[in-house]
């Protein structure tokens, strides 16, 4: 095998093998964090809703409108709605919306009643409601967070704000790609640093090859130049004490081959 061959040869193996290595690292991690990275951008888009939910309902009580002044209401929602930048529903007690951000005031009085809707029935009880289904009104997919609206310490009705599940969507595809253009560069680095790193043991390798082939060769004042105290070095280490070796056994029985040759 020619020294350029096994140049090659040496540099192919270490090359595909820790590239393989550095690869299917790299997407371990990836597949392993993605779904918890994903969670977790869930739970403060989640948390985020509940923060104006409260808001709005803080803003809600202080008005203290007249239940039966739908106009009031519905303009409190559309301001509130720009305010909190989304989508805002005042709700009564008894599930009648009173006001929508996103539906027109003379549409109010077509709108279902909300009192079987999960998110307001777990709100009327005191608590944080959350949900996600499909809504008729805006012809698309929403999470909904409802908290309470209370007066005098009496629950008299829900505040509720939503978000399409299309913004969330483009929020994590947005997160999806800003993970694989790092999973990518990490990669590159990665190739970088490791063709480096192969050129440079395989030059070693090389060096070490190419002295003992001399040797072999009975170059026995060939010395490896040693560095360190890798395997590499020991190596060259051990190849020039095991000329040193030879060479005085040659020496010796040259000399007595020359006594004997005298006698």
């Amino acid at each position: 095998m020619t020294l350029g061959a096994l140049r090659l040869r040496i540099r192919s193996k270490l090359f595909l093998t820790l590239v393989s290595l550095i690869t299917l690292s790299v997407l371990v991690a990836y597949f392993s964090a993605r779904p918890a990275i994903e969670r977790d951008a869930r739970g403060r888009i989640t948390q985020d809703l509940i923060v104006r939910a409260h808001l709005v309902a803080r803003a809600v009580e202080r008005a203290d409108l007249d239940a039966s002044d739908l106009g009031s209401w519905d303009t409190l929602a559309d301001t509130l709605g720009r305010d909190a930048a989304t989508r805002v529903t005042i709700v009564a007690k008894n599930g009648v919306v009173l006001g929508d951000s996103d539906i027109a005031k003379a549409d109010l009085g077509r709108v279902d009643n909300h009192a079987s809707r999960p998110e307001i029935i777990r709100a009327l009880s005191g608590e944080v409601g959350e949900s996600r289904r499909y809504s008729a009104t805006v012809d698309g997919e929403l999470m909904y967070v409802a908290v309470p609206l209370v007066q005098k310490g009496e629950v008299t009705g829900v505040a509720r704000v939503s978000m399409a599940l299309t913004q969330i969507n483009t929020a994590l595809s947005s997160l999806r790609e800003a993970l694989v253009i790092s999973a990518a560069l990490a990669l590159a680095v990665a190739f970088l640093v490791t063709s480096l790193a192969v050129q440079l043991v395989s030059r070693t390798a090389l060096v070490l090859t190419d002295s003992a082939q001399r040797m072999a060769a009975g170059d026995l004042h060939v010395r490896i130049r040693t560095q360190g105290y890798d395997e590499f070095a020991d190596l060259g280490r051990a190849l020039n004490q095991l000329a040193k070796s030879l060479s005085s056994t040659l020496g010796a029985l040259r000399e007595e081959s020359d006594r004997m040759s005298g006698i």
